[in-house]
């Protein structure tokens, strides 16, 4: 060959005549062509070690050689037999070194092309037309968690396969079998146990030449995609609780506004009462009603992210501290309940009362999960997430977070029930016994606090819930003893109302004016600008809806500054103030959420112009 040392040609070579030489004077009585066939032989044997310039040697030394050592007198007719010798024995040689030649080049690039499937990342396998496993890469044998290819060569493929997904993997190996390309989603199941995702390409494939027609195997590249299914899954369930969030939270803004005039109402004629009268008592019954709906639409916003939230800087071990002796009274005397907090204490931005009922709702839940007792715990910490972890917890970024963490030794969950636990009105509860809103409560303010919320769990064994919120420098802020509230009192300015929802309107306007205030209602922004242009006197103040047709109520807030630059604006919504934010509304804005009781819209009014009260 052509890469062959010139050593060993020439050896080849010399060793090969010599032998032929010895022999032709050897057995010349016996074999008259001999010398022919030995040199024939000689050149071939060189042509194949050493390629044809080996082959070429043979044939030339051979003809030295029969030249320095000639045959008797009598056998010098073989001489005339030389020339059809060299012809001979040189095209044998050229002819052998070329089939040689070409059978090395064919042998390094099937292993290059050996090398290349071998270095190939996705899992490279030939499996027979019956549905045996023939060959298969090394990144194959990874996904499957062996070591050795003898381990599954001549298993059936669909051994490999989950159960559930064995048909129609079947189904395609039937179709690429008759001569159809493929490709197929499923899942492997490895020998070791485990199981991933994978993505398959399969093309029909010939191993040997057969007379039946069809393929004789099929040949398929097979890709491991259990972290794309895994954020696909991520992003479906993240765009199905959006969904839901919006629905959730348009119904809730929609039964705010009919929750302000019941409750508003309700309060005004329970003034007009005394306890007496048997009105006061249906009616307090009323009023209480009405705040019960009034916290359902609390949460509904909350899994919405669009819950009114004024947040501050917390400590997140206080708030644990602090809340540890309501936690233990909440839970069964038979579940053994610790905290364990972290020594290090860093920052978060928050809601107070929403992170309380964070922690009392995964208490709870996790109570619930032990009807026979067991042990919760309530870890706090602060962990520095890098990108790999991050990337397993996609898409919370890399960074510093207070980690909170509540782990029960209760029934645990299958994960199908942690695909869905966080849904609204999802419950694994009996009917009666839950609403299906704590976890999708927790979700939402967790969400709309910035932070990130995870679940671990194994049937029989445990769960564990993961809050991780992001650290802040800020410290927090020095608390105020609250003032004494005064009595509800009045003013007699002049205030712009724009309410597109008529009972809401009329209760706002029946409020302020009973107490003093002018009042300019209208139905929209559009009139409530005309309105504010055609009075003569000041304007003190504009309470406007966030949304309503026509103008928007920041629109609003915006047309009537241009010409009133000094009116003050308070916003009523119940959309939550981040949202707000986002939308365009000015830094620090006045805002009341809905729904609302009289006295709630008169201590705002009386706090932005401050109305002395009595």
């Amino acid at each position: 060959m052509r890469d062959n040392p010139w050593a060993l040609r020439f050896g080849t070579a010399a060793g090969s005549v010599a032998a032929a030489l010895t022999l032709t004077h050897a057995l010349w009585p016996v074999l008259q062509y001999t010398p022919f066939l030995l040199g024939l032989g000689a050149a071939i044997l060189s042509s194949r070690v050493g390629g044809r310039w080996g082959g070429f040697l043979a044939v030339l030394m051979g003809v030295i050689g029969f030249m320095l050592f000639p045959l008797p007198v009598q056998q010098q007719g073989f001489l005339r037999f030389l020339p059809g010798f060299v012809l001979v024995a040189g095209t044998f040689s050229w002819v052998v070194a070329r089939r040689y030649e070409f059978e090395a080049v064919v042998l390094r690039s099937e292993r290059r092309l050996q090398a290349i499937i071998e270095a190939e990342p996705a899992c490279v396998k030939l499996v027979s037309h019956e549905g045996v496993l023939l060959e298969m890469n090394r990144a194959g044998l990874g996904m499957l968690g062996v070591e050795d290819v003898s381990e599954v060569i001549g298993m059936r493929v669909l051994e490999l396969i989950h159960p559930e997904d064995r048909l129609k993997v079947d189904e395609m190996h039937r179709l690429v079998s008759s001569g159809t390309p493929s490709q197929l989603e499923f899942r492997l199941k490895g020998l070791d146990g485990s199981e991933r995702w994978v993505e398959s390409h399969a093309v029909p494939f010939e191993v040997s030449n057969r007379t039946s027609e069809g393929p004789s195997a099929v040949l398929s590249v097979t890709s491991d995609i259990t972290e794309r299914k895994r954020l696909e899954d991520q992003l479906l369930q993240s765009q199905k609780m959006e969904a839901i969030g919006l629905l959730a939270g348009g119904i809730a803004h929609d039964f705010n506004n009919l929750l302000t005039a019941i409750g508003g109402y309700t309060e005004l004629v329970l003034r007009s009462t005394t306890e007496r009268d048997k009105r006061h008592e249906h009616l307090q019954e009323v009023a209480k009603a009405t705040h019960r709906a009034a916290a359902l639409t609390r949460q509904l916003l909350a899994v919405s992210h669009r819950q009114i939230l004024q947040t501050t800087v917390l400590d997140l071990n206080v708030l644990v501290a602090d809340m540890e002796q309501l936690l233990r009274r909440t839970i069964p005397e038979n579940i053994d309940f610790q905290t364990v907090l972290s020594p290090v204490t860093e920052h978060i931005r928050a809601n107070h009362g929403q992170l309380e009922q964070v922690v009392l709702n995964l208490v709870i839940n996790a109570g619930d999960a032990m009807p026979r007792g067991g042990q919760l715990r309530l870890v706090t910490g602060a962990v520095d997430v890098n990108e790999e972890s991050a990337r397993r917890r996609r898409p919370m970024p890399p960074g510093r977070y207070v980690r909170l963490a509540v782990s029960d030794t209760g029934v645990g969950m299958t994960p199908e029930t942690q695909a869905r636990i966080f849904e609204p009105f999802f419950t694994t509860k009996e009917v009666g016994k839950g609403t299906g809103l704590g976890l999708a409560t927790v979700y939402g303010i967790v969400k709309q606090s910035g932070g990130y919320i995870w679940v671990e769990s194994e049937v029989g064994r445990q769960t564990t819930f993961e809050v991780f919120l992001p650290v802040v420098q800020e410290l927090p802020a020095t608390a105020v003893p609250p003032a004494g509230a005064p009595a509800i009192g009045g003013g007699s300015q002049t205030i712009v109302l724009a309410e597109d929802d008529g009972a809401v309107r009329r209760l706002a306007c029946d409020v302020l004016t009973n107490h003093g205030y002018t009042v300019l209602a209208a139905r929209d922004g559009d009139e409530a600008l005309e309105l504010a242009r055609r009075h003569p006197g000041p304007i003190h103040l504009l309470i406007a809806d966030v949304v309503m047709p026509g103008l928007s109520g920041s629109a609003l807030a915006t047309q009537l500054k241009k010409e009133r630059p000094n009116v003050p604006v308070l916003y009523t919504s119940g959309y939550t103030k981040n949202v707000m934010m986002g939308a365009g509304f000015e830094q620090g804005f006045a805002l009341l959420g809905k729904p609302f009781l009289p006295a709630d819209l008169l201590w705002k009014v009386n706090e932005i112009l401050g109305t002395t009260v009595q």
